[in-house]
């Protein structure tokens, strides 16, 4: 199965997260994203765990050149006892 893969690099910083949450409205349970950057993922991976969405979970993965990636995921709600309420 392929992912979508989104270069945040190229939008303006004020509209990353919305873009992220509207993709992530979009998903199906058990389907997922990556996005990729050349820096600042931190500061997105903040403002992720920061929100109060139960069944998003992220996770980072392999560097990609000098870019790194971040996987975020739409759980279903019998996922939700596996991963945790914080497994992100």
């Amino acid at each position: 199965m392929t992912n979508t893969v989104i270069n945040l690099d190229v939008f303006e910083p004020s509209h990353r997260l919305g873009l992220l949450f509207s993709m992530y409205e979009g998903l199906l349970a058990g389907e997922s994203f990556i996005i990729t950057m050349k820096e600042g993922l931190d500061e997105i991976k903040n403002q992720l765990a920061s929100v109060q969405v139960e069944n998003l979970r992220f996770k980072s993965i392999q560097s990609l050149g000098n870019s790194l990636q971040i996987e975020i995921r739409k759980i279903s709600e019998g996922d939700i006892e596996y991963y945790g309420s914080s497994g992100r």
